[in-house]
């Protein structure tokens, strides 16, 4: 199970190995230093922004903050040892199936409540994605279409194509994302 402050202690971790304040992150990320200072101690849980910004400024992916460091040599992922993310602004959580973030793709349990968006964002690098609807109905915006997909349903894509994600209906949805290479 995750660390209570596993996301504090990597935002530290990487923030030093840049040789970085925390006034020189809180500029780069629009963010004060006593925020930044509150999540490295535990404090403070952020947004799902907050997160986006601070991985963007450390050149990290985004689920760099929930994974494991260093690369096991077993590929199990337990249930119970997922690292997880709740993003309850957006009424979104988020599941690493994947041990780690250094082979050539990520796997992802995502789940929206009705009417929340998945956080959709132009990426530096371009990805090759999978998604497969568990339960509930997921919308997808792609290009110039709209397609909605069912339990059991599946879609791959490239990512620059994808322009929005949400859950369509009354009850929640719950998908697997396959992304290559790892991003999130």
């Amino acid at each position: 199970m995750a660390q209570p402050n596993f996301l504090g202690k990597r935002l530290k971790k990487r923030r030093v190995e840049l040789g970085l304040t925390l006034r020189q992150l809180a500029e780069m990320t629009s963010l004060t230093p006593s925020f930044i200072s509150q999540l490295e101690r535990g404090m403070t849980t952020p947004s799902l922004n907050s997160i986006q910004r601070l991985a963007d400024a450390l050149k990290v992916p985004f689920m760099f903050f929930i994974s494991e460091e260093g690369q096991s040599t077993l590929r199990v992922t337990r249930a119970g040892h997922r690292r997880k993310v709740l993003v309850e602004d957006v009424h979104t959580s988020y599941e690493l199936l994947s041990p780690d973030l250094t082979t050539g793709f990520e796997g992802v349990l995502i789940r929206l409540d009705p009417g929340a968006r998945s956080a959709v964002r132009r990426l530096p690098v371009e990805t090759e994605e999978l998604f497969f609807v568990m339960e509930g109905h997921l919308v997808v915006g792609i290009g110039e279409e709209e397609i909605t997909l069912d339990p059991g349903d599946s879609v791959q894509i490239f990512g620059s194509m994808l322009n929005y994600i949400h859950c369509a209906g009354e009850t929640p949805v719950t998908y697997i994302a396959v992304i290559s290479p790892p991003v999130l």
